[in-house]
């Protein structure tokens, strides 16, 4: 089956084939991250503007890196506030699948298509991350997504907090390319998407090695 034509089977509301999963958007986990990089940009504007009308006529060395620091955080904001309302607006072009046979992943116009088998080094990577990635989306509070100024300079953490995965990826075996899956929750929890990429590549080496079996 061709790329296009599974996205469109994907993406119909008929009863998948065998052995297929679809992975879509999750708009609640898009909906918080997005609540919580608006209160960082908030955070982030307020406090620049406020240091810079006190200290207006007394600028120095360390109050202009501050204010340098404080419109990095902005501007980071911005960019990934602007990322999870463009998700949110194009949320039918997002989609992960997983056959018997291959791995396709759409983000709007960008398509990767890869051959289970041809698939290595799965990686799930991390960084010092909340205990909210272990809670509920309704016990979650927003103002602990934002990036701090107190998390920005690696100040006490919150005792729920422990290492948690940004980012999962994997290598492309037919050119060792880097590929990325995913780089936060939008899609789902990392680790399930871990587990469930690994079933999948596992069962298609298992197929594959019963056909050349057969074969024999």
């Amino acid at each position: 089956m061709d790329t296009f034509e599974l996205l469109q089977t994907a993406k119909s509301q008929e009863k998948l084939p065998p052995g297929w999963t679809v992975i879509t958007l999750n708009r609640g986990n898009i909906l918080y991250a997005a609540t919580g990089w608006a209160l960082s940009l908030l955070l982030g504007l307020s406090l620049l503007l406020a240091l810079y009308i006190s200290s207006y006529n007394s600028l120095n060395l360390f109050i202009i890196i501050f204010l340098g620091i404080l419109g990095f955080i902005s501007v980071g904001s911005a960019y990934l506030l602007t990322k999870k309302i463009v998700m949110l607006t194009h949320l039918d072009q997002y989609m992960i699948v997983l056959t018997p046979e291959q791995y396709v992943q759409q983000r709007r116009a960008k398509i990767v298509d890869v051959p289970l088998i041809d698939i290595e080094h799965i990686t799930l990577r991390g960084v010092f991350g909340g205990g909210i990635a272990m809670s509920q989306y309704e016990q979650r509070d927003p103002r602990s997504a934002a990036l701090t100024i107190p998390a920005f300079f690696g100040g006490k953490q919150s005792h729920r907090q422990r290492r948690t995965p940004d980012s999962l990826a994997f290598i492309d075996s037919r050119s060792n390319a880097v590929v990325v899956v995913a780089e936060d929750k939008s899609f789902a929890e990392l680790g399930v998407l871990e587990e469930l990429l690994r079933d999948h590549v596992n069962e298609a080496r298992k197929n594959k090695g019963q056909a050349a079996v057969v074969e024999k």
